[in-house]
Order: C-alpha cells, then sequence, then structure tokens
C-alpha cells in the first residue's frame, strides 16, 4: 500500500504516474483524528479550502493559533 496525494510532490509525481497507470485508487474524504465536533468542523473547513472560515472556528472555541498567525494571508 502507498499512502500519499498527487500535490505532494512537486519534481516527479509517483502517485499521479500509478493512477495514470490503472492502480486502484481509494480516497480518504472523512477527517477520524478530531476528538472534538468544534476540532473536527474547523478541520473540514480548512481540507475544504476555506482556511479563514476554519481558523475563526477555531478561535471561537479557543483552540490556539497564534503560531500560524504570522503566515501570510
Amino acid at each position: 500500500m502507498t499512502l500519499g496525494s498527487c500535490q505532494q510532490y512537486r519534481l516527479t509525481n509517483p502517485f499521479k504516474s500509478l493512477q495514470q497507470a490503472g492502480i486502484e485508487t481509494a480516497h480518504l474524504n472523512e477527517s477520524l483524528r478530531q476528538k472534538t465536533l468544534q476540532l473536527k468542523l474547523a478541520v473540514d473547513l480548512i481540507a475544504d479550502g476555506r482556511i479563514e472560515a476554519g481558523f475563526e472556528r477555531l478561535e471561537a472555541n479557543s483552540f490556539h493559533t497564534s503560531e500560524v498567525d504570522s503566515f501570510p494571508k
């Protein structure tokens, strides 16, 4: 079993090559790591590309986000 995503590789892309060659691909669409509903909702928003909304939800639920405050918006 090989784990990863096509977005993780820039120069060579073994996953994309294997997919194009017809290897069976499974997609993980549900987040199971988060222990609270509030954290899961925030992570789902971020995974969906709604970064600002995800961080707003984290902050609204008192999750510490200051370590990433220095990232450009």
